[in-house]
């Protein structure tokens, strides 16, 4: 376990010391993340005001700020992984990974870090807080919420993981991040707001409901903690079937040294 998270610990590092190389970047994707989140935040309260979503704006705020935090992993996390997997495969260099002494997934999945997701980061949080706040949510709701939110956002890297596996035999996996990161956008609204066809799509196909959804719902004391289990098994189960994936994936990898 300790190796583990020093493996976290140094790539994180890394991630901090390639990111205060450029600060003019930061203010840039500062100003970015601003302005999005306000086109978020007016777009949905728009919707509601006009009664297409039965939300008040104090709720609005904590579908908005979940998404926004989700959108920050993604750019954080989960893109400079994927393609670096799908570099690696690409340039025939992944035995230099499996040769470790450490579960390969898990060190594909934390092998780098961006730290230009920060502000979406730190604007998810500060809307959820917000919304949180006004609501007047209990620390037994948001405890819960944070828990579903943090599994939300392991079963979304997973399900993009998985998809990532495609690099196995195509070279096209940018693309599927870009895709990915899309579909859980969709998150900033009510699954239910949607078309029923689309409704199915992002709960039983793309897990956009269980990962962005259900969490703030636990935040408004909608869901009962039971639901968080629940959340854990559908991590549980789509981990094993990320294994599951990988192992036959390497039968079909060449390595540059073959």
């Amino acid at each position: 376990m300790r190796g583990y998270l020093r493996i976290l610990f140094r790539s994180l590092e890394a991630a901090v010391a390639s990111w205060t190389e450029y600060r003019l970047d930061f203010f840039a994707a500062l100003l970015t993340t601003l302005v999005e989140s306000a086109g978020r935040v007016v777009a949905i309260l728009s919707l509601a005001r006009v009664g297409v979503l039965d939300l008040d704006p104090d709720r609005a705020l904590v579908y908005v700020g979940a998404a926004t935090l989700m959108s920050g992993f993604f750019v954080s996390v989960v893109g400079p992984n994927l393609v670096a997997f799908s570099r690696r495969l690409l340039e025939g260099t992944l035995e230099y990974v499996l040769l470790r002494p450490r579960d390969p997934v898990f060190l594909l999945m934390t092998e780098t870090a961006s730290l230009w997701g920060m502000t979406d980061l730190w604007a998810g949080a500060i809307l959820l807080g917000v919304g949180l706040f006004r609501l007047g949510a209990g620390p037994g709701e948001v405890l819960v919420g944070a828990l579903a939110l943090g599994l939300g956002m392991v079963l979304a890297y997973l399900f993009a993981f998985l998809l990532a596996l495609v690099g196995f035999f195509s070279v096209y996996v940018h693309n599927l991040v870009n895709l990915v990161a899309g579909l859980f956008g969709a998150g900033q609204y009510p699954v239910r707001a949607y078309a029923p066809l689309v409704r199915a799509l992002l709960t039983f196909v793309v897990p956009v409901y269980l990962a962005l959804n259900l969490p703030v719902e636990l935040f408004l004391g909608a869901r009962g903690v039971g639901a968080v289990l629940g959340l854990f098994l559908a991590v549980l189960g789509l981990w094993l079937l990320v294994r599951l994936g990988f192992a036959l994936g390497l039968r079909f990898y060449t390595s540059a040294s073959s």
